[in-house]
């Protein structure tokens, strides 16, 4: 008789136990690595951290280049596709336009670009 489950309690987890989200608050909060920077046609690697993170008052962020300064920020989740950031930095105010986001992937460009085609990608 318990062999005779098994195919049904695999089904059921499988189509009920491992629904993903679709919602970016449940990828968003942590620190993110850069793979690549794009400017123009090229795609550069650099060493460059990024975290979002929340608390019950408020939700807040830093970006942090090498050898360059923190960049702190706070931000609201508008919808899946925007972030709208207020930063100690005046290049990283305003929209992130998010063009994809799941565990392990944020892609997304800044409204107030410093190249063409400047796009992010976090992992």
């Amino acid at each position: 008789m318990k062999y005779k489950l098994l195919p049904f309690l695999f089904s059921f987890f499988l189509f009920f136990g491992c629904e993903k989200s679709d919602k970016i608050e449940d990828y968003l909060y942590s620190t993110w690595e850069l793979e690549w920077k794009q400017c123009g046609l090229y795609q550069n690697k650099y060493d460059i951290k990024m975290n979002f993170s929340q608390t019950d008052s408020s939700k807040t962020g830093w970006y942090k280049e090498q050898f360059g300064d923190t960049i702190n920020f706070n931000f609201v989740v508008i919808d899946n596709q925007n972030i709208l950031i207020n930063s100690t930095d005046s290049i990283w105010n305003g929209n992130l336009f998010i063009a994809e986001f799941k565990k392990g992937r944020l892609v997304f460009e800044k409204e107030y670009k410093e190249c063409e085609n400047e796009v992010y990608k976090f992992r």
